[in-house]
């Protein structure tokens, strides 16, 4: 555009229309290799978040595309693959649908997994976040359930009720009584 590259730009110089290239694409404002104009691809280095300006690849894993037809925002974002699927923290039954790669506990979660007694269904954000004292954690089925409870920080202990020998056994972090049980506190 304006003459600065002769007749027509190389590939990844700026251009404000198809005409503007050699190789007759301008996408994303760059002489681009092809139209590149499908969901979760771009044409420049700081939509694609690597490789070259010219070329066309998939934009960066959790960043939208605004720029398609069919765009990829709100809810959902480009996976890094060419793909527009689900965000962290929305419902999902199956990991295929998470741009994160993850769906754990129903949601599609920014890590491949969370420890005992946390979950990514309990921030609405897709974060591990550590499950309530003295609720179960059933994922995957039965973690941390039955004579086990959560302790609110992360851990899997005795639930209350239970024989224990220290406060460091139990979820509520008192023993005591006779016989010596788990208290609830």
């Amino acid at each position: 555009a304006g003459g600065t590259c002769g007749s027509t730009c190389a590939q990844g110089k700026q251009c404000s229309d198809n005409d503007d290239c050699t190789s007759g694409f301008c996408t994303d404002g760059v002489c681009c290799n092809t139209a590149c104009t499908g969901t979760c691809v771009a044409c420049t280095v700081a939509k694609k978040g690597g490789g070259s300006d010219g070329v066309c690849g998939n934009i960066a894993i959790n960043q939208p595309d605004t720029a398609a037809t069919v765009q990829c925002t709100g809810t959902s974002s480009c996976d890094g693959n060419g793909n527009c699927k689900k965000n962290a923290g929305q419902m999902c039954a199956a990991t295929s649908e998470c741009a994160t790669g993850t769906c754990i506990d129903g949601v599609c979660c920014g890590v491949s997994s969370c420890q005992v007694c946390q979950s990514c269904a309990l921030s609405g954000s897709g974060v591990c976040t550590n499950i309530a004292l003295d609720q179960p954690d059933n994922f995957p089925i039965n973690a941390c359930s039955g004579a086990l409870t959560c302790n609110g920080n992360g851990a899997c202990l005795l639930a209350p009720g239970q024989p224990c020998n220290s406060n460091s056994e139990c979820a509520d972090g008192a023993c005591g009584g006779t016989p010596k049980q788990c208290l609830a506190t």
